[in-house]
């Protein structure tokens, strides 16, 4: 099996018919193609999270910011605005690595469109941030729900302070349930202890 050519090293001349220059002797398009799109899109580097949120950003105003990056389908600049230290990353250590799971539809960014923001929840350091879809749809069964966690960028995952270079929140983590309309009604939010959701012990 021949491995992949760096998308550095592709021609930009290349064509979708042209031999792929990883040698496999398919076609461009049937063999390296996306890869080395999902290569390019992972390096893009437009701005970065600090220049957007900072240590005075306030949660809805990252939530105005979530919504503006799902709209430009910037994917690259949404795995940068998540917490080095948390579950996310643990998920997907490298960029590519989301961006290969939205393109096959095993994941996808928050605060889309047909979502609705429902609630913040301060839990400790943390903000947990509700979005919701489906409940107003009268033809819908069942209720979306995105549970996302911020955690502020300099408290690590120990719950104690760091050093780092910006400050401001950061998305600690994404937890995506889906409830029956019914049980969804009848669940007081914020209470999430249905979607395995418990808060932190006050001190």
């Amino acid at each position: 099996m021949s491995e992949a050519t760096p998308a550095s090293e592709i021609p930009e001349s290349i064509g979708r018919n042209d031999p792929c220059p990883c040698g496999s002797g398919q076609k461009y398009k049937r063999c390296c193609q996306r890869t080395h799109q999902l290569q390019k899109e992972s390096e893009k580097q437009s701005r970065e999270p600090h220049q957007l949120i900072g240590s005075k950003t306030i949660p809805y105003k990252v939530y105005k910011v979530l919504t503006q990056v799902y709209e430009s389908n910037a994917l690259a600049f949404y795995y940068d605005l998540s917490h080095e230290a948390g579950p996310f990353r643990e998920r997907y250590s490298e960029k590519s690595a989301f961006i290969e799971a939205v393109d096959k539809g095993n994941d996808a960014p928050v605060a889309g469109p047909d979502y609705e923001l429902q609630h913040f929840r301060i839990d400790g350091h943390d903000v947990l941030m509700v979005l919701t879809r489906g409940q107003n749809d009268p033809r819908a069964e069942e209720v979306e729900i995105d549970v996302v966690t911020l955690r502020p960028n300099q408290i690590g995952a120990d719950g104690q302070e760091r050093e780092v270079a910006h400050r401001g929140f950061r998305i600690w983590d994404v937890q995506r349930q889906t409830l029956k309309k019914d049980d969804y009604n009848a669940t007081a939010f914020p209470d999430l202890s249905k979607l395995g959701v418990s808060w932190k012990k006050v001190d």
